[in-house]
């Protein structure tokens, strides 16, 4: 453990949590500069959409392997390497003079945040003891609603001032400096961050992952403006039988990816289910919103981004009670959290026109999603007193990889009690 009173133990969390900011940047930030992008560098509809969606393919494609990476060579070392990788990734991408330019630097970014997502929580669990886990995973939540706030608000502002003459390469060069203190302060981070778990990496479950992965998200992202040719079909066919050929793998491999026993728990699972409907839904409605009011509505970026502001000021404001609340509730509250999003969404699309209906109700909506980041229910597990200050497992680092904070919420729901250990326990982990 790191003693936060320390130089170096004040800068652990600010240094992880630049990853999570930097990582939505990157992704809403292009919900404001896509038509900028698309009119500046002569893009069609399908490479536009690469442009958007490809930092999301590699991306997935390349977070099972790096959380199994982590626990191999160590968290900080991988945490470093991606944050080096999607920073000069979003160099390159600000200055390409081609679509198909910046097309190749989002996969390259993509691959940098892939490295990076699934180190920060191995770290926060890691570093931080018991009874600090909670605030920071409400930090984590916050910081995403900052991000996503910040992300699409000073990307606007950037593209209406056209600096320099950059437009919307100003927007794209918003995470560097982040990425760049990032860097400087990496040192900060524990060296205990390094290899913890001997063993192979499983080369055939993770070239099923990727493959199986890349399988399914490629026809999801171009299919629609392909329109959905024979090849689409086959490849969303072949990533069933590859990923269940992976899920196979990883029930017979001695040292697997993702160990059988990571799903064994109802909570990670619902948790899981709940990202998926989660992602599913709300970016892509902010993404199609984005382009209908700039395309079809002619509005400004900037008046784009203060339209979709109050849903990040909401989420941002709710970050600060959700953790009550989940103490409070326990799983009621991710429960209620979930109708309430369901509803307000239905409402915001009912009212989209009305422009007062809609910034109160973008408010709600906000605040009905911020309990998804909210601390783990009072109940404690029936462990082993010191079995929470391990680090954690292939297994937990696989399952716990950066979705959204609802799968963290969600699986942590066992594994980060809040009581503190015994004083043996504590002192045997270096805590007082």
């Amino acid at each position: 453990m790191t003693d936060r009173r320390s130089p170096a133990g004040r800068f652990v969390l600010p240094v992880v949590l630049s990853g999570v900011f930097v990582q939505l940047v990157s992704v809403t930030v292009m919900q404001v500069a896509v038509l900028d992008v698309q009119r500046d560098l002569g893009a069609g509809p399908g490479e536009s959409q690469l442009v958007l969606a490809g930092y999301t393919l590699t991306y997935a494609c390349s977070l099972i392997l790096s959380a199994r990476l982590g626990d191999r060579y160590g968290y900080r070392r991988m945490f470093v390497t991606g944050m080096a990788v999607f920073t000069g990734a979003a160099i390159g991408s600000a200055a390409a003079p081609e679509v198909w330019l910046l097309v190749a630097g989002r996969l390259v970014q993509g691959v940098g945040s892939g490295i990076m997502a699934p180190q920060i929580l191995s770290i926060i669990q890691s570093v931080l003891p018991a009874s600090r886990r909670p605030a920071a995973l409400s930090a984590y939540g916050a910081t995403m609603a900052a991000a996503s706030l910040a992300g699409p608000l000073l990307g606007g502002v950037l593209i209406e001032l056209d600096p320099l003459g950059l437009g919307w390469r100003a927007a794209m060069l918003l995470t560097v400096p982040v990425g760049l203190a990032a860097l400087l302060l990496s040192p900060s981070l524990p060296s205990v961050l390094t290899g913890r778990t001997g063993g192979r990496i499983d080369s055939v479950g993770a070239a099923l992952s990727l493959m199986g992965t890349a399988l399914l998200v490629l026809p999801l992202t171009v299919g629609r403006d392909a329109g959905w040719p024979m090849w689409t079909w086959a490849s969303l066919a072949s990533a069933v039988a590859v990923l269940a050929g992976f899920a196979v793998s990883q029930r017979r491999a001695a040292d697997p990816l993702v160990h059988p026993a990571a799903l064994a728990d109802p909570s990670t699972r619902w948790g899981l289910g709940i990202v998926l409907v989660f992602n599913a839904g709300v970016p892509s409605f902010t993404l199609l919103l984005s382009m209908h009011l700039q395309g079809a509505q002619g509005w400004s970026p900037m008046q784009t981004a203060l339209t979709i502001t109050p849903y990040a000021v909401g989420a941002l404001g709710g970050s600060g009670v959700a953790n009550v609340l989940g103490r409070r509730f326990g799983a009621w509250t991710l429960a209620a959290s979930a109708v309430a999003m369901g509803i307000v969404s239905i409402a915001v699309a009912a009212t989209i026109h009305d422009p007062a209906t809609r910034w109160v109700l973008w408010l709600v909506l906000g605040w009905a999603e911020s309990p998804s980041g909210c601390s783990p229910p009072r109940r404690s597990p029936r462990s082993s007193p010191g079995s929470e200050q391990k680090p954690p497992s292939r297994s937990r680092a696989c399952c716990r990889r950066r979705s959204s904070s609802a799968a963290r919420w969600a699986s942590r729901s066992r594994a980060w009690p809040t009581r503190r250990p015994p004083r043996a326990a504590a002192m045997r982990c270096g805590m007082r």
